[in-house]
Order: structure tokens, then sequence, then C-alpha cells
């Protein structure tokens, strides 16, 4: 996997137990469990998916951080991008 990996959603925090509430741009609500909440702090936004996996390899295999930002994907949570646009993130 290559590219970057960017969130998508309208908004989102940080509960007191660790978890990652979001709300996403259908207006659903989603809550993220803790192996899932630290790969989207880590991400912030936008991550270069090599630099991802450097940053979570002593916690992740390569192949569980791939299916977590598939998964994320799958759900409209996150896009993987071969490069980033700018113009068509803000549009």
């Amino acid at each position: 996997m290559k590219g970057f990996v960017i969130l998508e959603c309208a908004s989102w925090f940080e509960e007191d137990d660790g978890c990652i509430q979001i709300t996403n741009k259908y207006g659903n609500t989603v809550i993220l469990n803790k192996l899932y909440s630290l790969v989207w702090k880590t991400i912030d936004s936008e991550k270069e998916i090599s630099e991802l996996k450097e940053e979570l390899q002593h916690v992740l295999s390569e192949r569980q951080m791939e299916e977590i930002i598939n998964k994320l994907s799958d759900f409209d949570l996150a896009s993987v991008r071969d490069e980033i646009d700018s113009f068509d993130i803000m549009f």
C-alpha cells in the first residue's frame, strides 16, 4: 500500500477511555476501538502511508495497519490517494 491516507469526517473527539468518537460526513456517529483510535490519531488529518507504517511498526504489523486503513476507507472515514490534491480535498 502506497500513497497518502486522509481522514474524512465532519468532527471527532477523544473520549475519556481513549476511544475516538467520530461524526462522519453523513451525520452518523462512529466509535473506534483503542487500536483503530491509535491509527486515527497517528494519521492526524493526513499522513503518507510509509510514514504511518514507520510510526506504528512497534505496535502493529504492516498487514494489520493496512486492514485498519481499508476498514476506515470501507466506512467512508478515510480515503487513500496516490498524492495530496488540496483542491480535491477542499471540494
